[in-house]
């Protein structure tokens, strides 16, 4: 069983069919992500289910808020300003 982790340190993942809080480090391909405004993306994914409004100004110099929806992709250190998905 992991490790618990402080919550801004961590990432809310489905592993195994449960969700759980991990620290990045732990995060493994094809974990499941859930992301919600405020967090930071750990690793490039794929929006399986939601939609999310993303900040990529940190990779893009762009401040405008970019919306993903289910099919598209998240950049590893972009943020999300609104909205819930897994990725």
């Amino acid at each position: 069983m992991p490790q618990q982790v402080d919550p801004n340190q961590g990432l809310s993942a489905a592993q195994v069919a449960q969700r759980q809080q991990i620290g990045v480090a732990q995060l493994v391909l094809d974990d499941i992500v859930v992301y919600q405004t405020g967090d930071q993306i750990a690793a490039d994914a794929k929006v399986c289910a939601g939609e999310v409004l993303v900040n990529e100004a940190l990779l893009t110099g762009e401040a405008d808020k970019i919306k993903k929806p289910v099919g598209a992709t998240l950049m590893s250190g972009s943020f999300v300003v609104a909205g819930t998905c897994r990725a």
